[in-house]
């Protein structure tokens, strides 16, 4: 990690460069902003966007992941192309220019490890993201080199948005509605743009846009849940909201987000709740849980991530969404709303997540997009064990980063892994955790392709230490844990047969793989609904171990989809898939 004055001076530095293509103003010196239009046609579904640069230049290069662009954008100038260098999406022209213009057709457009660039609302209102229009101008064309390139492409210019409805329809954004064009400032994360029908209701201490076709029972819960949570939250951590938050709740009956079922986010005071999937459709006591865990995990992040702000550095996600996810189980226990059982399976999960997660390699080391999950889950187990050691000491997690944030408030109201660790040690001197919280943090915890032994060790070491005693139990796994298993199974050959170019996702019953043509064997669409004798998600402890065992034998995988065709699938290097470990007993406050 660089240190504040150095990370400051980078930006500085980037910020000198973007103002030199961008052209400056001289009375202020300040970049001159290039100005984004957002123009929405619902006619013919697609958005007109239209880029003006205060000089002109030869190119505009987007900083944001590629591969979506290709097959929804479209150039409006005869002489435009959007093209790839560096492994970067670059818009260029033949001569250089002050306008750049596209068009997008609608639709579920959905990034790696970015937020969707659309999430459609049933009634046909759309979401829009912003960031993925980010750009920063480039001088160079053929001859621009990738250094070059992908420097600028980290640093977006300065801009402001225009945003234009359709006739009819109203924008929601950056805290205005309105059913003319307005304009506002970009933001460093992007902003959600609402193009629809719709007004934001009010509720609680919250605004919300819902989907007309979402359950009832989500309503439900969001108006008595999510009041409770933001008070809590606030009293808590003695820490106020400066701005009434926003949610948007978009509802996808027929489709999913990679292999999951929900995408949330949070965006300055913009929440978004994006619910995919026709098992939402019923209030079971397993959609209740996830959805509670959702909401209430993406409210924390109106404190950690935007009142205040984790410096990441590789690997250190976990920081921000561990304690997201450990401070949702916690208001969730305090405000009742889930019992001790509960509360103590949400843990388990994480542990048994993250376990897996490691089992292919330690917490720091780089990852694919599809194995992110272990961020939030051994994030979460970091913050349990934290929480236990405070508990013996006769203090809570609440105070912790009540503190830490107070403590941030003289550094930009940035926080980082080394204020985290330097208050465990002040505030816990002879802390027990703090040794495993290094350990996994520092990349020393992982397993093989041998055996899962130090790993599952390593785990049921730490809570024992503090106070909890985990047990393996190989008789019978829950459907997260096949489906956690089978996840990690496919995300490592995928990423092993295409690198960044492939991508799978859960469908109805079976996973379907979408390979790019660099890769090896998973070139095209395929679906598997079957690996051995195993139904996949169902029975996915069983698809692991039979992948497992027929790589290592050097024997043919055997899979087929559903309706009873053989499909090919490339042998990868798995790990030894460690044991579910349960709880003993309950844990709590």
């Amino acid at each position: 990690m660089k240190p504040k004055s150095s990370l400051i001076a980078t930006l500085l530095v980037a910020a000198g460069a973007v103002a030199a293509l961008a052209g400056c103003s001289a009375s202020e010196g300040q970049p001159t902003p290039m100005t984004v239009s957002l123009e929405r046609n619902t006619a013919n579904r697609s958005f007109r966007v239209k880029w003006r640069t205060p000089e002109p230049v030869k190119a505009l290069v987007f900083g944001r992941s590629r591969g979506f662009r290709q097959a929804f954008w479209k150039s409006a100038m005869s002489d435009l192309k959007l093209v790839q260098k560096g492994g970067y999406d670059v818009l260029e022209g033949a001569q250089p220019r002050s306008e750049f213009e596209v068009t997008i057709k609608e639709g579920f457009a959905d990034v790696p490890g970015h937020h969707p660039l659309m999430t459609p609302f049933s009634d046909g209102g759309i979401l829009f993201f912003t960031g993925h229009l980010d750009v920063s101008p480039l001088n160079c064309l053929g001859d621009c080199p990738a250094e070059t390139v992908s420097k600028a492409a980290q640093f977006p210019a300065p801009s402001k948005f225009i945003f234009v409805p359709s006739p009819g329809e109203t924008v929601i954004a950056s805290g205005l509605r309105d059913n003319r064009a307005f304009e506002v400032p970009s933001s460093p994360n992007g902003t959600l743009a609402y193009f629809g029908k719709q007004n934001a209701r009010k509720g609680i201490g919250y605004q919300i846009v819902a989907d007309p076709s979402l359950p009832e029972w989500i309503i439900a819960e969001t108006e008595d849940v999510l009041p409770q949570i933001l008070e809590l939250n606030a009293r808590r951590l003695r820490i106020k909201l400066q701005e009434t938050p926003i949610v948007f709740i978009p509802f996808m009956g027929d489709e999913r987000r990679f292999n999951a079922t929900y995408s949330g986010s949070v965006i300055d005071n913009q929440i978004l709740l994006a619910l995919f999937g026709s098992e939402w459709n019923a209030r079971t006591q397993e959609t209740r849980a996830e959805y509670l865990k959702l909401m209430a995990h993406e409210s924390f992040h109106l404190w950690n991530s935007s009142l205040f702000h984790s410096v990441e550095v590789p690997g250190g996600k976990w920081l921000h969404e561990g304690s997201a996810d450990a401070f949702a189980y916690l208001a969730l226990l305090e405000l009742g709303m889930i019992t001790p059982n509960a509360y103590t399976d949400f843990h388990a999960q994480a542990v048994n997540r993250c376990m897996v997660g490691l089992s292919s390699g330690p917490l720091n080391a780089p990852k694919p997009e599809s194995a992110q999950r272990e961020f939030y889950d051994c994030g979460a187990v970091m913050q349990a064990l934290l929480q236990r050691d405070l508990r013996e000491a006769g203090q809570d997690l609440w105070a912790f980063w009540s503190e830490l944030f107070d403590r941030a408030k003289g550094n930009d109201r940035f926080y980082t892994h080394e204020s985290f660790f330097d208050l465990i040690r002040e505030k816990l001197p002879s802390a027990i955790s703090l040794s495993s919280i290094e350990k996994m943090a520092g990349g020393e915890v992982k397993g093989s392709t041998e055996s899962s032994e130090s790993l599952e060790n390593f785990f049921i070491s730490a809570f024992n230490e503090v106070g909890l005693n985990l047990r393996a139990n190989e008789e019978s796994w829950p459907r997260w844990y096949n489906r956690a298993v089978i996840g990690k199974a496919f995300s490592i050959v995928v990423q092993n047969d295409c690198g960044k170019d492939g991508f799978f996702s859960e469908i109805e019953n079976a996973v379907r793989i979408n390979g790019g043509n660099s890769c090896q064997t998973l070139k095209g669409e395929r679906d598997i609904s079957t690996l051995g004798r195993y139904d996949i998600p169902n029975e996915g402890v069983g698809a692991y171990d039979a992948y497992y065992e027929s790589c290592r034998d050097g024997s043919a995988v055997s899979a087929w989809n559903s309706t009873g065709n053989a499909v090919e699938l490339p042998c990868a290097p798995l790990p030894h898939r460690p044991r579910l470990l349960e709880f003993s007993t309950l844990f709590g406050l």
